[in-house]
This record gives structure tokens, C-alpha cells and sequence, in this order.
């Protein structure tokens, strides 16, 4: 009768018992894979996040992107080409060109876009080889004008006029191409001829360009000055004009009273392109030896003659613009260094011997700029 009877302790132990073994299955079971979110959980995922805690995403270059990763599709590997040689990584673009035609032969246009990466490179060999193959663009006017100018930098006039040949009569590639033979054949006026109606016809920077160089050809100074002004007109960026401008003015004042900061300006211009330009620094040195500004004559002759010291004109210049500055010590070192590479100059032992014994320049002693480079 009384074994159905429960003290209070027993009461509580059972209680407990059953407590612990429900926490036991409840910590068990899996979690659910999807809940229902609370009121409060609506709320959060339904405010708008603060700008501040938006991720900025960060401009790319996508050459890098395209750099870090190993590129089998063709149409990656033809923007990584193009990016490449826009970047000046000349050889890179071509390893790329070399991929695409590895992976299909039947793209043959890109033997071109190799082609004229050889060209830049000097690689003619190369080049003419690649054009070849270009065979869904072999009739085209261009690919025949690069073919010939290709040839002509190698040496072949004759295989040049043949592409000649197989250009229309009126088309104005052909008579560029014939207007670059007619220069590298040493006939500057049928070349200026050529350019002159391409210029007039295409109003090309390239074109005036090239009509101010047949005009350089033939050391008409003022012609060519006015084309490459005009070039430069049409593209003020164009740096064969740039270079070409500064070079022309130059010579068409050397040696007179008409230089000035004119000049000086077309050749600070064209060193911007190309700071280590000899033939450019030398002219500016002069220049502003013959305006009395021998301080920075001197800087500009020091570099070239640091690389030349076997050119005597550059070595008269800087000893001239040493001793205007009142070195006679240093005028003496570079007319002694240039003499021992040159001991047959008349001019740097008469220098010389001027500076050695008076301390100051021969009054006799000439440079003649126009050949400052030599």
C-alpha cells in the first residue's frame, strides 16, 4: 500500500532527473536549416546599411588582373596584347600574339599586329616574314605599304618597289611608300614632291611631318621649320615633329645673331620627349653659349661630353663655357683629355696651348655649331 508513496525528496530528485535528460535532447538535435526571424530580425535586415560601412572597391588596372592569371582564351589574350604594347611591353605583346596563334593558326590577322610590334623592335627579318603570312590581309593597301617599309629599312629596294607594285595607283599608301624610297634612295626633292600632295590631301601630322624631313634632307632650314609648326598644328603632341622643330630651328639660326630664347624653347621642348638626347643637348649648349649663359651651357655639354669625349666640337664648347665661368683649371682638363683621344686636332691643341699660357680663350678659336655633334 505504501510503496507508491513519495517523500519529498524523492519528489525533487525525480524532478531533477527528468530536467537534465530533456536538456540533454534538446542540446542534440541539429540545427534548423532555415528559421523565422523575429520582429527585431525583420528590422535589422530590413535598415539600409550606413555609407560609411559600404566596401569601397578599388580601381584595377587591368593589365595587373590580366597579368596574375595564365590566359588560355584567345579574347583575353588579345586585350592583354593590346594593353601590352599600348604600355610599351613590346616583346609581352608579342608573346601573346604568339599564344593566339598557337592555340589558332587561322587567326591570321594577328601575324600583322605581331608584325609591326618586330618592326618597332628593328626586327625586319621578323616582320617581313609575319606580313607574309598575313594571308586574309595580304591584298590590303596597308599591309603591302608595311611590307615595303619593312623591305626598305632592311635594305631591299627591290623587294620594297615590288609591294610598291601591288598597291592601286591612286591609292596615297602607294605614293608614301614611294615617297620613303625616294628618300632612302638619297632623292630628297621627288621625295618632298610626294609628301607635299600627301600632305596637302590628308592633313596628317605623319605626312607634313615627313615633307619638313625631305625639306631637312636638302638643309632648307625655313621650310622645313614652317612644316614641322604646322605638323604640330594639327597634333601638338607629335613627338617626331617635336624633336624635328627643335632641330631645324636650330640650324637655321646656328652661327648668327638671330638665335634667342625661341630656340632655346623648341629644344627644351623636344628634350622633354628625350633627356638624354645628345644631339639636342648639345644644340641647347651652344645656344646658350652664343646668348651669354655659359653656367647652363656648361651643364648641358658636360653630359654629352661625359659620353663623347672624342668629339672636338663638344670639347671646344665646354672648355669655352668653362673659361666664360673663369675655370681655366677645368677648360684645361677637357682640352687635355680630348687632345690625348685627338692629337691630331689642330683646333683643341691651339685651345689648349691658349689656355695654358693666357688663362683665357684664343680669340682665333672657333666651334662651328652646326657640326657641334661631331
Amino acid at each position: 500500500m505504501n510503496r507508491w508513496r513519495f517523500g519529498w525528496l524523492e519528489i525533487l530528485f525525480l524532478l531533477l532527473a527528468g530536467g537534465y535528460l530533456a536538456y540533454g535532447y534538446i542540446s542534440t538535435r541539429p540545427t534548423p536549416q532555415a528559421t523565422i526571424p523575429t520582429p527585431v530580425a525583420r528590422f535589422v535586415a530590413a535598415t539600409p546599411t550606413p555609407f560609411s560601412a559600404v566596401p569601397v572597391v578599388p580601381q584595377v588596372d587591368p593589365l595587373v588582373v590580366l597579368e596574375s592569371e595564365i590566359l588560355l582564351d584567345i579574347p583575353s589574350l588579345i586585350l592583354r596584347a593590346g594593353l601590352r604594347a599600348e604600355q610599351g611591353d613590346l616583346t609581352g605583346a608579342i608573346a601573346d600574339y604568339t599564344t593566339i596563334l598557337l592555340i589558332d593558326p587561322s587567326l591570321d590577322r594577328y601575324y600583322k599586329s605581331r608584325a609591326d610590334l618586330y618592326a618597332q623592335l628593328g626586327l625586319y627579318d621578323l616582320a617581313i616574314a609575319d606580313y607574309q603570312s598575313a594571308q586574309s590581309l595580304w591584298g590590303t593597301p596597308e599591309v603591302q605599304f608595311r611590307l615595303g617599309m619593312a623591305y626598305l629599312n632592311s635594305g631591299n629596294l627591290a623587294e620594297a618597289q615590288s609591294a610598291v607594285n601591288r598597291i592601286a595607283l591612286a591609292s596615297t599608301v602607294r605614293r608614301r611608300l614611294e615617297a620613303e624610297i625616294a628618300m632612302t634612295q638619297g632623292d630628297p626633292q621627288t621625295a618632298y614632291d610626294l609628301f607635299r600632295d600627301l600632305a596637302t590631301q590628308t592633313e596628317s601630322a605623319a605626312d607634313y611631318t615627313r615633307l619638313a624631313d625631305a625639306a631637312v634632307r636638302q638643309e632648307i632650314w625655313r621650310l622645313a621649320v614652317m612644316h614641322y609648326e604646322r605638323a604640330l598644328e594639327i597634333e601638338p603632341n607629335y613627338a617626331p615633329a617635336i624633336t624635328g622643330l627643335a632641330v631645324a630651328r636650330y640650324r637655321w639660326v646656328a652661327g648668327t645673331a638671330a638665335i634667342n630664347y625661341e630656340t632655346i624653347l623648341a629644344l627644351t621642348n623636344a628634350l622633354r620627349l628625350d633627356l638624354l638626347n645628345t644631339e639636342l643637348l648639345t644644340y641647347r649648349g651652344v645656344a646658350y653659349l652664343e646668348l651669354g649663359e655659359p653656367q647652363r651651357a656648361a651643364a648641358d655639354l658636360q653630359v654629352v661630353y661625359a659620353a663623347f669625349p672624342d668629339y672636338p666640337n663638344v670639347a671646344l664648347a665646354l672648355g669655352e663655357a668653362y673659361l666664360q665661368l673663369g675655370d681655366v683649371e677645368q677648360a684645361i682638363a677637357v682640352y687635355e683629355r680630348s687632345r690625348e683621344l685627338l692629337p691630331n686636332n689642330l683646333e683643341l691643341r691651339d685651345a689648349y696651348d691658349a689656355a695654358i699660357l693666357n688663362g683665357v680663350s684664343q680669340a682665333g678659336i672657333t666651334f662651328n655649331p652646326l657640326t657641334a655633334g661631331n
